[in-house]
């Protein structure tokens, strides 16, 4: 095999390249063979064509006149050589917008590419081979376009759940601050016991009896949905972990709640939930943008722990579990998956619902298939070697447990069923002997110093009116902006332009694929609208305020 550098060889019918024993192009036709591969491509609108090792840029020319004007050819050469040869023999490639080729091995710089074209254009990705060159680095290139979809449909998964989700976050983040007094910060929280997490999949139920037994040597971490199936069993945890925004979050706790047990809580959480519970409560922020408010709520000394946006509550709470304890992590019940055709344990909301509605010629069972079969389905590895049934949502939550992980020992999957998270499993009945032999269950869990403090009477307050006054500063100069339509500018004056940046949370759930703000006569209507319901929703958390006693 050959061992030298890239060469070009005159075929007589165009050049193709030799390099490493490999003819990247054909050695009798090498341009009309890519030619016919282009003519051939089925192209769609709003895709990014990923081409690995363009090699002499043959066929990029037809590709750019058959391509729809709302997609984009992003061509990439990971090999220093062959990108420096191709460039000095590269056909002429017109210049064009929806063309970029770039030389890179790295997947972030990568990426940094595919947002500087502008990711919200694209709905999906696809990749043409128009040369060999791309099997001399096969396994780097196919994982680059595996990033580039994930990133695809990460950034369309965001999204949707800004334009369906964002106003409730920011709505609960305002109304809570008013509860802020009462409440404490989950850094202020730390322990040497083991730590275990339980979730509501039918796995749980396995696993009871033996939380009992550990019960007294361990911190028991349990997340809302799986209270119920816990209380009924007599386990009273000793924090409930909540993410939840939604009202519906009220159901886990209708059948059976304790007011006293300590709560665990995003600060976006909903506010008539977090009310239900009495006794200590633990703060953090999920981290869902990069939005000026929370920035101003850092500087004022609002915001609590920051975690990333993890989307489930599940994997946030073994975030936090493994924050809490410098001991062993150990999770039950987080099944990501449908394991023994059930979607949660039993005694949970939604299967106490389905027993409700259940009648002998709609048994429970068949309900419960039904709920599972109206999901788009797939099969993937479980523990033990079984197949799981699960959903992409799901699969994509187990996926973040080794990531958070990350090289940290001592975190168990103590279940038997559901998606194989790549952690070492250990049989329940051992964890006490492996306690015991650590020696970790002596010191019990405590309090520490954090950076948080309480907020001090009348600064809440004070923030809210400030929050208020950019509302109606930004509003008093968009104003003008929307009644004089014909002569609006092309770009937004600089002073209308920043008054808009600092509210960037009253339009992050606007579903436009522009970056905003912009001067579209569309957005600021919608932004004007906007401004009214935040003003509102101000007014109610000052209401709370004012109504709390002092």
């Amino acid at each position: 095999m050959d061992s030298g550098g890239p060469v070009l060889i005159d075929t007589g019918s165009g050049y193709t390249i030799q390099y490493r024993g490999v003819f990247l192009y054909s050695s009798l036709e090498p341009e009309n063979v890519v030619e016919r591969k282009v003519r051939r491509l089925s192209l769609r609108e709003k895709t990014l064509f990923f081409i690995p090792s363009p090699g002499l840029g043959y066929g990029l020319t037809t590709f750019l006149e058959r391509l729809p004007p709302s997609s984009h050819i992003l061509c990439v050469e990971i090999d220093e050589q062959l990108f420096s040869i191709a460039q000095q023999k590269q056909r002429a490639v017109p210049h064009d917008t929806r063309l970029t080729i770039v030389r890179t091995g790295n997947i972030g710089e990568l990426l940094n590419y595919i947002k500087t074209i502008g990711i919200f254009k694209f709905r999906r990705a696809e990749m043409c081979t128009l040369t060999r060159g791309f099997h001399l680095y096969k396994e780097q290139y196919q994982n680059m376009f595996r990033h580039i979809e994930q990133e695809i449909q990460r950034y369309w998964k965001n999204k949707m759940t800004f334009i369906h989700m964002a106003p409730l976050w920011i709505k609960n983040m305002f109304l809570n601050l008013s509860l802020l007094e009462t409440c404490s910060d989950i850094n202020t929280i730390a322990t040497d016991l083991p730590v275990i997490v339980t979730g509501a999949g039918p796995s749980l139920e396995e696993s009871t009896g033996e939380i009992k037994k550990l019960r007294k040597k361990v911190i028991l971490v349990t997340v809302d949905t799986a209270f119920p199936c816990l209380y009924e069993q007599g386990i009273l945890p000793d924090f409930i972990f909540m993410l939840e925004s939604q009202v519906a979050n009220l159901q886990d706790f209708v059948i059976c709640r304790d007011p006293g047990v300590p709560l665990i809580c995003d600060i976006t959480s909903h506010p008539g939930v977090i009310r239900l519970f009495k006794k200590k409560k633990y703060l953090f922020a999920s981290r869902f943008s990069e939005i000026r408010l929370l920035e101003r709520l850092n500087r004022a000394g609002f915001l609590p722990t920051e975690f990333p946006a993890l989307g489930s509550v599940g994997v946030a709470a073994v975030y936090a579990a493994l924050h809490l304890t410098r001991g062993p992590v150990l999770l039950a019940g987080l099944d990501f998956g449908y394991t023994k055709h059930m979607t949660h344990c039993k005694g949970t909301a939604f299967y106490r619902l389905l027993e409700r509605i259940s009648t002998r010629l709609l048994p429970l069972e068949h309900l419960v298939y039904k709920s599972i079969m109206a999901r788009p389905l797939i099969r993937q590895k479980g523990k033990q070697g079984k197949t799981v049934l699960t959903d992409l949502i799901l699969s994509s939550y187990a996926g973040q447990i080794p990531h958070i992980a990350g090289e940290r020992d001592g975190i168990f999957d103590i279940g038997n069923d559901g998606l194989d998270l790549g952690l070492p499993g250990i049989e329940i009945m051992n964890v006490s002997e492996k306690i015991q032999e650590k020696g970790l269950y002596k010191n019990a869990g405590y309090e520490k110093e954090s950076g948080y403090r309480l907020p001090q009477a009348g600064e809440v307050e004070t923030f809210l009116l400030k929050e208020k006054e950019y509302l109606s500063e930004c509003k008093k100069l968009i104003m003008p902006l929307v009644k004089g339509r014909n002569s609006i500018k092309a770009e937004l004056p600089e002073k209308e332009h920043k008054a808009l940046l600092d509210v960037d949370y009253t339009y992050l759930h606007f579903p436009d694929q522009a970056s905003l703000p912009t001067s579209e006569q569309s957005f600021l209507f919608r932004a004007l609208i906007s401004f009214e319901h935040y003003d509102t929703v101000l007014e109610q958390a000052l209401g709370l305020i004012k109504a709390s006693p002092s």
